[in-house]
């Protein structure tokens, strides 16, 4: 499989927000937005943020049609090197 694009949401969709809990949750409502722009013209669309928040991946779920949203969960222990 080869990529034809590869881009990232950055400054113009998410410069104005900060780390708070109201941040976060805008900033992942946005980005939910833009995925499901993309979705709806057909493409397929990875997008990597961290959520700490349920509700705010359940929002993100609830903007898509059903089935055009998969939520991976990668655990990690923050302050432990890899080895």
């Amino acid at each position: 499989m080869k990529s034809r694009c590869v881009r990232t949401i950055g400054p113009p969709v998410v410069q104005n927000l900060g780390f708070s809990p109201a941040d976060r949750e805008e900033n992942i409502r946005r980005v939910g937005e833009v995925a499901r722009l993309f979705a709806d013209a057909g493409l397929i669309t990875l997008v990597a943020f961290i959520s700490p928040y349920r509700a705010d991946r359940r929002r993100a779920r609830q903007c898509m049609r059903p089935g055009d949203f998969v939520e991976v969960h990668h655990a990690l222990l923050l302050g432990i090197p890899p080895s």
